[in-house]
């Protein structure tokens, strides 16, 4: 693929950060570069990606044992715009939230068996005696293992040299994704410019993953990309977390 800083696609151009070159599917990933994936998605079976995006669990509710949860928005391809396939490539034309998100990410680090979310493990009484224990429910296997591994040698490259170098954790091997959106603007029906959310998501140790954590920003001031604002806060969390769950270096 070869990023010029922009790309039109159905008559409507789409501009990336700077021009990235001659690129791999690994280099797009690892650069975040939008003219890169919009190659790529454009390329899909409407259909087909529709159907990809739902078995992520996107769109649907993840049936936490909390109240208040949404589905989010994912339209079905009858409503897609003459240009949905590029905007959700970048992930326009779609709202999820940042429980559907780690769930989807912690997917892939799970070699691709999506897992249904818990907040409690066990029930203890006075004498810590056990009550009632919860364990992990498989929802469904939404890629293949082989395609999962490669997603993670991927996301390695996105935090060894990629937009996500600021969440390395010295003697652990990271799997990200950095990510910088522009959010809707309700009051002028199109995406803002100068309003974002910013986040990164990632696990570790990438190869045999124990934990996934999502950092997000909404609306941060001055710098908003996610790998300078939301990847070192990863950074932070994950070099407490680890020794504290005395998860071992490579």
């Amino acid at each position: 693929f070869n990023c010029v800083g922009w790309t039109k696609y159905n008559g409507t151009v789409f501009h990336d950060i700077h021009q990235h070159g001659s690129q791999n599917l690994t280099d797009i990933v690892k650069n975040s570069c939008n003219v890169g994936v919009i190659e790529v998605g454009t390329r899909l079976d409407e259909k087909v990606f529709e159907k990809s995006i739902r078995r992520f669990g996107f769109g649907t509710l993840t049936e936490i044992n909390l109240p208040g949860e949404i589905n989010g928005l994912v339209r079905s391809v009858k409503d897609w715009s003459r240009i949905s396939l590029a905007s959700l490539s970048i992930g326009q034309e779609i709202s999820v939230t940042p429980l559907q998100l780690i769930m989807a990410v912690s997917a892939i680090a799970n070699r691709g068996t999506l897992m249904k979310p818990m907040i409690v493990k066990e029930i203890v009484d006075s004498m810590q005696s056990k009550i009632r224990i919860f364990k992990p429910k498989p929802v469904r296997q939404v890629v293949s293992v082989d395609t999962a591994l490669t997603m993670t040698k991927i996301l390695e490259q996105v935090v060894e040299d990629g937009t996500g170098t600021m969440a390395k954790v010295a003697g652990y091997q990271i799997a990200g994704k950095t990510g910088t959106a522009q959010k809707f603007d309700f009051s002028t029906g199109k995406y803002s410019k100068d309003k974002y959310s910013s986040w990164f998501v990632g696990y570790v140790p990438a190869e045999n993953p124990e934990i996934s954590i999502l950092v997000l920003l909404d609306e941060p001031k001055g710098s908003y990309y996610g790998g300078t604002v939301a990847a070192p806060v990863f950074q932070e969390i994950a070099s407490k977390v680890l020794p504290y769950l005395s998860i071992p270096t490579n």
